[in-house]
């Protein structure tokens, strides 16, 4: 037989400090104050101990305060919450998803007292629950397009034999030739776009690979890259010494980094039109150049990593820009085809060209993400298995 135990209050608050959920106490009001939290709790909003985290208001873990008295009034009608999901803000202002039930406790004229909760951080399951929902999309968007660029790829054959006959017939001295050489130039580069859908679609597979260091890669990449008629931006390569090699179809990779260059010198030219003829002052506002920066390090990704790849040595390749950034909702359509945050009138950045770069990283094994803020730049994320 167990031994039985007497519940005691210092059992309670020995287990309130155990376990790894936080548990508090609140006042109700708009800004409200904790009367009770244990470490967890102030450990997962990042503050140094329980004593710090119960000299702020309530209101300062929200990212919206005036969301917070609304809160308290849908708790005060209810009665209790269970598992309402809130993005709030950390001590460092960085924001996290949390799931919270709360239940009210009332005096004895049925007024909000205060209010107990328990709060979990579910920031890992909500990023694991968004990369699934964008590769589900971006996996059915690509069967869509490889399908159609089959289609268009053999409409496109007839076009081209049947064009080349003609100007065959008529001879390069005809005055219609030029007419269908252009015809035959525009094929061209819908042929081009056409094989990219059929990258971007499950079917296709990265080619022939070959194994690489990733600071020759990376450099013989930007190389290639033309950048004529750009000014007043640096691009810098920082590969760490020790990068792993990484085995990849050499085409396909020098293409993403020119998408992703392109995408990059597009963002700068907007933040630039922003602040043109003013520098940057001692807050970071403003604009003191445009500035790219490559890197490239080893990166270990653990079982159950939000990218549901598997486990191991990775090589883990940034590309940062200070320009005009990319507003939160939209982070996760920046790799769906055709997609833009630029105006309308910008046609040069839409196409397949970031939707192509996910596909070539996801055909080979790896993973790609984007951390942004709008006004901050952006950095591109993407990882490469490593090879020995």
């Amino acid at each position: 037989m167990p031994e039985e135990v007497t519940v005691t209050q210092d059992i309670l608050l020995e287990l309130l400090e155990n376990i790894n959920v936080g548990v508090y106490r609140s006042t109700s009001g708009a800004g409200g104050r904790f009367l009770y939290a244990n470490r967890a709790m102030a450990t997962m909003f990042g503050y140094d101990s329980i004593a710090d985290l119960l000299s702020i208001t309530v209101s300062d873990l929200y990212v919206r305060p005036e969301d917070r008295q609304r809160f308290v009034d849908f708790v005060s009608q209810k009665g209790e919450v269970m598992q309402a999901e809130m993005e709030m803000k950390k001590k460092d202002g960085a924001l996290v998803w949390m799931s919270l039930c709360v239940v009210a406790q009332y005096d004895p004229n049925r007024r909000l007292k205060w209010m107990d909760g328990v709060i979990e951080d579910i920031t890992r399951r909500k990023n694991m629950e968004e990369e699934l929902a964008k590769s589900r999309t971006l996996e059915s968007l690509g069967i869509l397009g490889g399908g159609i660029a089959h289609d268009f790829n053999n409409s496109l054959a007839s076009i081209v034999a049947c064009v080349s006959l003609v100007a065959g017939e008529l001879g390069k001295d005809h005055p219609r030739t030029p007419v269908l050489e252009w015809v035959l130039e525009l094929c061209e580069k819908s042929a081009v776009m056409a094989r990219k859908l059929i990258v971007f679609s499950k079917s296709e597979l990265p080619g022939r690979k070959e194994k690489k260091t990733t600071d020759t890669l990376i450099r013989q990449a930007v190389a290639k890259c033309s950048l004529k008629g750009i000014s007043g931006i640096k691009i810098i390569i920082d590969t760490a010494d020790d990068a792993g090699h990484v085995e990849i179809n050499e085409e396909q990779f020098n293409e993403v980094i020119r998408n992703m260059i392109i995408n990059a010198i597009e963002a700068i030219e907007e933040r630039r039109k922003m602040f043109s003829g003013v520098s940057k002052n001692e807050d970071g506002d403003g604009f003191d150049g445009g500035r790219i920066s490559i890197s490239a390090e080893n990166a270990f990704m653990p079982e159950d990593n939000i990218f549901s790849i598997p486990a191991g040595q990775y090589v883990k390749f940034c590309m940062e820009d200070n320009g005009i950034g990319i507003p939160k909702a939209f982070l996760l359509k920046v790799f769906y085809p055709y997609f833009t945050t630029r105006p309308a009138k910008n046609t040069k950045s839409k196409g397949l060209g970031l939707a192509y770069c996910y596909a070539v990283v996801k055909k080979h094994g790896g993973a790609a993400t984007v951390e942004s803020e709008e006004g901050k730049g952006a950095k591109f994320i993407f990882y490469l298995p490593a090879v020995g």
